[in-house]
C-alpha cells in the first residue's frame, strides 16, 4: 500500500536563475516584461498533462511526457528539475538496452499489505521577480539632471532602487524620478493523482504558511494568483478538493486586491477531458488518404467519424472564454498571460474540417483538385486491373494488422515510429515493438474506450531489438 504524503518545493524560476547556455562570466538576464503559460498538452487520449512558461529569453517546461528528440530538435543543454529519484530513473533506462538475459524467473509470493510505504507527490511554487522601476522623464527633467547621466551607467542605480549621487552632490531618490514596478504574479503548480492525496494537501500548514508569507527580498512577492491542478477527470469539482481550493482561495485572498476582481485567484486544470486535438496534421494526412486512396485500409480518425465527440468540439470551439474566469479547463494552445496580466487567451482551435484539408493540399499552381481526383481515379482502376487472385484465406476474418508506426526514427505527421498492431481473434492481440506515440496513435484510431479494451486484450509485445525507437 502507498502512503500519501506531500513533498512542497519552493522554485524560483526566472531568467536569473535558468540562463540560456550561461558560460562563466556572462551578466544576469533582467527580470522579463512579459511571462505567458501555454498548454502543450492536457492529458487527452494518451497524451501528458503539460505546461510551456515563456519568459521571451528563456522557456521552461512543466512535465514532459517524452524527450526523445530533443537532441534531434536542437536543443543544445537541456536542465532538468525534479524529486531526488529522476536522475536515478534516467540512469534505469540506460542499461535497459545491455540486459544479456532473456530468461524470466517469476517466484511467487504473497504481499504483507500492512507494510505501508510513502508515495510523494510535488508542489511547484514559482516567483518571477518584479521587474526594474520605469524611468520618468518628465519628472527626471524637472530635477534638471544632466542628459549625460541618462546616457551613462548611473542611471542603471536609480532604476534597480538605488539612490543616484549626481557630481554637485545632490542625492536623487528613485521616488523622485521613477515609479515601482507592479507585484508580480506568482504560479502555483500542483500534482493530484488521485483522491488519496487530498487530505495531505488540506492539512499541510507549511504549505500553506509559505506562500503567504512575507518576502525578505523586495524583488519577490508573497501570494498566489495562478494555480495550475494536474488531476484525474472529475476530481477538481469533487467536494473533497473543492475543501482544499477553498483554503487556496482564502490564502490569495490575503494577498489580492478585493477592488478589482481580476486578481482573484484563477485555477487551470488540466483533468485529461475536452475535445480539441493537438495533431492536426496527422488528421489531415488521415483524410487525404480515406478519399483518394482507400477508405477501407485508410479509415477516418475517431474524433473526425465519432458524432459526440464532433458536436463537443464544435461547442469548444464556438464558444468564448473571460480573460479573467476563475475556472478554466485546459485545451491544447491555450494561453494565459501573467505578466502583463491579461489572462486566459484562446487561440483559433482547429475544427477538422475535410473540405479545408484538401484545399490545403492541392495548390492550382501544381495540380488543381480536379487534376488530382482524376489521376486517382486512373490509380485505383490500374490497381483493380493489376490485382493478383485472393488467397484462400483471404476472406477471413483474421488476423487483423494495423499499422499505429511504420518505423520512422522520430515521430511526426505523416508516419510514427515502429508499432504494429495484430489482433488474433475477438479476446486476443499482440504487438510488434511499442515505441513512442503508441499508445496515442490507438486512441486516435479508435478513441478511449475502445482503445482501454484493447489493452485489456493485449497478450504479448515482441521488441524486435533494442533501439529506443522500438521500445521507447
Amino acid at each position: 500500500m502507498l502512503r500519501p504524503s506531500l513533498c512542497y518545493v519552493r522554485l524560483v524560476t526566472t531568467p536569473k536563475r535558468f540562463l540560456k547556455h550561461k558560460r562563466p562570466g556572462d551578466k544576469m538576464i533582467p527580470p522579463p516584461h512579459s511571462i505567458s503559460l501555454t498548454v502543450v498538452g492536457n492529458g487527452r487520449a494518451g497524451s501528458s498533462k503539460s505546461m510551456l512558461i515563456d519568459t521571451g529569453v528563456c522557456r521552461y517546461l512543466v512535465n514532459c511526457g517524452v524527450a526523445l528528440t530533443a537532441k534531434a530538435a536542437g536543443v543544445k543543454k537541456l536542465t532538468i528539475h525534479g524529486p531526488t529519484e529522476l536522475e536515478h530513473l534516467m540512469q534505469l533506462t540506460r542499461p535497459f538496452t545491455d540486459c544479456k538475459t532473456t530468461d524470466i524467473v517469476y517466484k511467487r509470493r504473497k504481499e504483507n499489505l500492512g507494510n505501508v510505504s510513502e508515495s510523494s507527490v510535488f508542489i511547484y511554487y514559482f516567483q518571477p521577480f518584479r521587474t526594474r522601476r520605469k524611468l520618468i522623464m518628465s519628472k527626471f527633467n524637472e530635477a534638471c539632471i544632466p542628459a549625460s547621466v541618462l546616457k551613462s551607467g548611473e542611471i542603471q542605480a536609480v532604476i534597480n532602487g538605488e539612490n543616484l549621487i549626481l557630481s554637485d552632490g545632490r542625492i536623487i531618490s528613485p521616488d523622485e524620478v521613477t515609479v515601482p514596478s507592479p507585484p508580480s504574479k506568482n504560479m502555483l503548480f500542483i500534482d493530484c493523482p488521485n483522491s488519496d492525496y487530498i487530505p495531505a494537501f488540506i492539512s499541510n500548514e507549511h504549505f500553506f504558511n509559505s506562500i503567504q508569507a512575507e518576502e525578505p527580498s523586495r524583488n519577490l512577492t508573497s501570494g498566489v494568483s495562478l494555480v495550475v491542478h494536474f488531476t484525474p477527470p472529475g476530481m477538481f469539482y469533487s467536494n473533497q478538493y473543492q475543501k482544499f481550493v477553498q483554503k487556496l482561495e482564502e490564502c490569495a485572498l490575503q494577498k489580492s486586491d478585493t477592488k478589482d476582481p481580476t486578481t482573484t485567484l484563477k485555477h487551470l486544470v488540466l483533468d485529461g477531458t475536452g475535445f480539441v486535438t493537438d495533431r492536426v496534421g496527422m488528421y489531415s494526412q488521415t483524410f487525404i488518404l480515406n478519399r483518394f486512396f482507400d477508405s477501407k485500409v485508410y479509415p477516418l480518425l475517431f474524433d473526425m467519424t465519432d458524432s459526440d465527440t464532433v458536436s463537443k468540439r464544435n461547442e469548444t470551439i464556438s464558444k468564448n472564454i473571460d480573460p479573467f474566469s476563475s475556472v478554466v479547463t485546459a485545451e491544447p494552445y491555450l494561453q494565459f498571460s501573467l505578466r502583463p496580466w491579461t489572462g486566459f487567451n484562446k487561440p483559433a482551435y482547429p475544427n477538422l474540417n475535410g473540405d479545408e484539408f484538401v484545399s490545403q493540399s492541392f495548390d492550382p499552381v501544381y495540380m488543381s483538385l480536379q487534376e488530382a481526383e482524376e489521376q486517382f481515379v486512373k490509380m485505383r482502376e490500374s490497381i483493380v486491373s493489376n490485382k493478383p487472385p485472393a488467397h484462400r484465406l483471404a476472406s477471413e476474418a483474421y488476423p487483423e494488422i494495423t499499422f499505429l508506426g511504420t518505423a520512422s526514427s522520430s515521430p511526426n505527421k505523416y508516419r510514427n515510429i515502429s508499432c504494429i498492431l495484430m489482433q488474433l481473434d475477438p479476446d486476443n492481440y499482440i504487438m510488434l515493438d511499442c515505441g513512442e506515440g503508441s499508445l496515442s496513435q490507438l486512441y486516435a484510431l479508435h478513441g478511449v474506450e475502445k482503445g482501454n479494451n484493447i489493452l485489456r486484450k493485449l497478450r504479448l509485445i515482441l521488441v524486435t531489438h533494442m533501439h529506443a525507437d522500438h521500445h521507447g
